[in-house]
């Protein structure tokens, strides 16, 4: 069901003109946006360790580019996170694609 996920939100992001691309080092990144915003989409987050390997993805990767927000775009899931000086937001799919990543 993740891929199915990510896909649609592929098809969304090309359709509102994003220029999609990736991130992959020690971890994957799923979508790049412009200005370098990291998006991970993963259907769940309820076990833990899928909780904590996206959470740490996402940190590396906001180190490594010295950035301060990512996101992470679950079926149904809502929360911010604050890790020293970087956030996440956890936001539910029909979120997103309503409203974008204004949480």
């Amino acid at each position: 069901m993740s891929k199915k996920l990510e896909n649609t939100l592929a098809t969304h992001l090309s359709f509102q003109g994003e220029s999609l691309q990736y991130f992959r080092n020690s971890q994957e990144i799923d979508f790049l946006l412009e200005d370098k915003i990291p998006l991970q989409v993963c259907y769940t987050l309820s076990e833990p360790t899928t909780f904590e390997r996206e959470i740490q993805g996402l940190i590396k990767y906001l180190e490594f580019a010295g950035s301060k927000t990512g996101y992470i775009i679950t079926w149904n899931e809502s929360k911010t996170i604050k890790k020293g000086n970087k956030t996440i937001n956890i936001l539910p799919a029909w979120y997103f694609l309503l409203f974008g990543m204004h949480p």
